[in-house]
């Protein structure tokens, strides 16, 4: 009777994990075939394109946490998320609800922050960081410690942005421990 009962637990995993993979090809596919459809124009550089499709994966990474996760962590990190990001002028943060339930949404599905808010802080760090570090450094130090790098040379309102994009990390440590190089590019 035990061996049973592992065995079916082995197969609903099985089940979970397939289904999981089939999920995970389809939003591929359907990404591909959406980014092929659109008609944009990108100014910049070739390395400009490759920041924007990273910090897309990140964002894309962090909304399947945040789809994870339970409501309490959910309104956790929404309180945390409400710190760092700045207000949008009426002292709420962009990416509240406007029914005051930190993740929540009205009909009870998650609501995922407005990372927008973050691209002009991420924006002003990447370019201190560049800045601060040497193309070596940028190269094989961690973000974590990229930051704390640069955060000995920068001037007070360089270090204001790095604070605040330390804050950011502490939700995301998977990328506190990618290089500086490989998050902001080159």
């Amino acid at each position: 009777a035990a061996n049973e009962g592992v065995a079916q637990r082995l197969e609903l995993e099985k089940i979970r994990l397939q289904a999981h993979i089939e999920v995970g090809v389809a939003q591929a596919k359907a990404m591909g075939e959406a980014m092929a459809a659109m008609d944009f124009k990108l100014y910049g550089t070739p390395e400009t394109a490759q920041q924007i499709l990273r910090w897309m994966s990140v964002a894309d990474g962090l909304g399947a946490v945040v789809e994870s996760a339970p409501p309490q962590l959910r309104e956790l990190t929404g309180r945390i998320v409400d710190r760092v990001l700045p207000p949008n002028g009426d002292g709420r943060a962009q990416h509240a609800p406007s029914n005051g339930a930190a993740g929540v949404a009205a009909n009870g599905a998650s609501s995922l922050p407005d990372l927008s808010a973050a691209q002009p802080l991420i924006a002003a760090a990447s370019n201190t960081l560049r800045s601060q570090l040497n193309a070596e450094q940028r190269r094989t130090l961690s973000l974590r410690a990229g930051i704390a790098e640069a955060l000995e040379r920068a001037d007070a309102s360089e270090r204001a942005v790095l604070h605040q994009v330390q804050g950011m990390l502490a939700l995301v440590p998977a990328l506190a421990e990618q290089t500086v190089e490989s998050v902001i590019g080159v």
